[in-house]
């Protein structure tokens, strides 16, 4: 029996039981909509200076290894426009990407995300993904998250950089 709308699942497995109230049955409780409030509170107080914000970051190229230094914040407003940039650097086969994390003020769940999908598609392209990060606080979120052992952590970036082609320094906003 599939549970249809107003309906609710006993804790155990198998079908709705007899002690279980679907929210229909309940006197004088209407099912609302969620209306926002106003924008005042602690959301909009983390979000408001997000509308100018953007992730920062510049490229440099060493060898074949490409250097991201990022700075600010990597949070949920930064973090897609940096994933669609990452992504495109990591199409490639064989990509090898330091992130230098050193300049990053703030990082959020969906920042983590992002530094996830950028290390799942460069081993999947057989690459090398490695995080400058000298924040014992950014290295203890690592760790919190279980993702410690997951990222290269490495001390420096690697030295004698020459400039990122036209193209990507297009792509790059400077910090």
């Amino acid at each position: 029996m599939s549970a249809g709308p107003f309906q609710y699942r006993a804790h155990r497995a198998g079908p709705l039981s007899a002690g279980v109230r679907r929210t229909a049955d309940l006197p004088n409780r209407a099912v609302r909509p969620f209306r926002a409030g106003p924008r005042t509170g602690l959301a909009h107080t983390m979000f408001k200076d997000h509308e100018v914000s953007a992730p920062s970051h510049t490229e440099r190229v060493v060898d074949d290894t490409t250097v991201v230094e990022l700075c600010g914040e990597i949070d949920l407003c930064t973090g897609p426009p940096l994933s669609a940039r990452l992504d495109s650097l990591t199409a490639v086969p064989f990509p090898d990407l330091v992130l230098d994390l050193r300049q990053v003020a703030f990082i959020d769940c969906s920042g983590l995300r992002t530094l996830c999908r950028a290390r799942n598609r460069v081993l999947a392209r057989g690459g090398r993904l490695r995080l400058v990060i000298e924040s014992a606080r950014l290295l203890s979120i690592l760790r919190c998250v279980d993702l410690g052992e997951a990222f290269e952590v490495v001390p420096g970036p690697p030295d004698g950089a020459r400039p990122a082609s036209r193209a990507d320094r297009v792509a790059a906003t400077a910090c």
